[in-house]
């Protein structure tokens, strides 16, 4: 487990926390696609205000014993919490995480849960999505995720660093989602490099997906961008993105699926100065 703490005696549960961009099957595997480099550690994440910030919660309790999953904050009067559970389905031969369902919290269930279109699930995924007000000063939250099995608790602390940075309303633009198949930061860069480049074409309000969420989230990017593009300069995006010149020429590749989160890191930096 990246930071975690378990208290009791069982190991048999476990929550893991990923970035946006590493998207697990049902045995709590990374897809291939979204498996290169070492996976960024979320346990202080840096965020902007008026925004949301994302990432992958994985859930391991033992096979059909219940479990309740909570979410702590202190304060709590900073950020809104909203858990959405990922729904997989089948393309290329894998399962992969696409549709998302709300739930409440604290939420309650087993593994695998009741009319689970996979049998043999080991792990439930879920998108959680913090909130982070307009008008609250920097400061750190900790927000904790709280998994509690029988007389067992794992607790995942994070620290959340609440920066200077405000999200402007970003454009009702967006560039196309990303094959399904393709590496989940694909969504991201398309979307950035269709407002980078300014070539990004108005879009209808989008289904509830992981994908459409990765591309809002690159949207606040763009948003940020468009703030610091005057004292930072292009070069300097660029180069946080490891692009090159022809980045608007050509379909831009990442050499790692969380690459694109030093592009984020730069934003959320130079737009706090």
């Amino acid at each position: 487990m990246i930071g975690a703490i378990l208290l009791g005696a069982l190991a048999a549960q476990s929550i893991q926390v990923y970035s946006e961009f590493r998207r697990v099957d049902p045995m709590g595997r990374t897809l291939s696609s979204d498996s290169g480099g070492r996976p960024r550690e979320i346990l202080s994440p840096a965020v902007a205000r008026n925004g949301f910030a994302s990432y992958r919660v994985v859930v391991t309790a033992p096979r059909r014993k219940d479990f309740h999953l909570h979410i702590g904050q202190n304060p709590d009067d900073v950020i809104d919490a909203t858990l959405y559970k990922e729904l997989h389905r089948r393309s290329d031969g894998k399962w992969i995480a696409e549709r998302l369902e709300a739930v409440k919290l604290p939420y309650s269930s087993t593994i695998p849960e009741a009319n689970d279109l996979v049998a043999e699930r080991r792990a439930l995924s879920f998108w959680l999505d913090l909130w982070v007000k307009p008008r609250v000063e920097p400061k750190r939250v900790r927000v904790e995720l709280q998994l509690n099995v029988g007389d067992d608790w794992v607790i995942y602390p994070m620290e959340v660093r609440v920066t200077a940075a405000s999200v402007p309303r970003p454009p009702e633009l967006a560039g196309a989602l990303a094959s399904i198949s393709a590496p989940a930061d694909a969504t991201a860069l398309a979307a950035f490099r269709a407002g980078f480049c300014g070539s990004a074409k108005i879009s209808g309000p989008p289904a509830l997906t992981v994908r459409s969420l990765i591309r809002r989230n690159a949207l606040q990017d763009v948003a940020l961008w468009r703030t610091v593009e005057k004292q930072a300069g292009r070069a300097a995006a660029l180069k946080a993105l490891e692009a090159g010149e022809g980045f608007c020429s050509a379909e831009p590749a990442a050499p790692a699926p969380e690459s694109y989160l030093k592009l984020r890191d730069f934003l959320l930096r130079t737009a706090s100065e």
